[in-house]
């Protein structure tokens, strides 16, 4: 036997090991680049449904402050209302009149006064200004209510009792 062809087998045999092995770790480094591209998929998904959590939430705070800061609106409007009662000025014409100082919370004294019916119902505080009118056919001076704002004007026939 010839010692050179034993090493030249040998030799071959390691190769054929090496090519092998290489073969093998060719295949593994494709199976994991494989898996690390899947894995880099999963990920991406997973950061979108964390930017669409956290936007739902961003926006679910803001409407949350939203109706927070109604509610604190709709409390004072309550409050506000609750004030006052409706009176009736002359028949058939009514408007709001402050309640009277013993039914009030102290600190939310101020004097006895009429506020405008409409306007008030439309969300507007206007106090109505006692003022004189003349009759143009007999010239005699009345006394009526006015709203600065929406030009009512109320006949002024309350009588002392009902000025609270």
């Amino acid at each position: 036997m010839d010692l050179s062809l034993i090493t030249g087998t040998l030799s071959l045999l390691k190769g054929a090991q090496e090519l092998g092995t290489a073969a093998i770790a060719t295949r593994d480094a494709q199976k994991l680049t494989a898996a690390v591209t899947e894995i880099n998929g999963k990920l991406l998904e997973t950061q979108q449904a964390l930017f669409s959590i956290s936007t739902q939430a961003f926006e679910l705070g803001q409407q949350n402050q939203k109706l927070h800061l109604e509610k604190q609106e709709l409390q004072a409007a309550a409050h506000q209302r609750a004030r006052y009662t409706l009176a009736e000025v002359a028949p058939g014409n009514f408007a709001y009149r402050l309640k009277s100082a013993d039914s009030l919370k102290p600190g939310d004294a101020e004097p006895v006064h009429l506020v405008c019916q409409p306007c008030f119902d439309q969300g507007s505080k206007v106090v109505l200004m006692r003022t004189f009118r003349s009759s143009d056919t007999t010239r005699n001076y009345h006394a009526i209510w006015l709203c600065s704002a929406c030009k009512l004007a109320l006949p002024d026939f309350i009588t002392e009792s009902s000025r609270g």
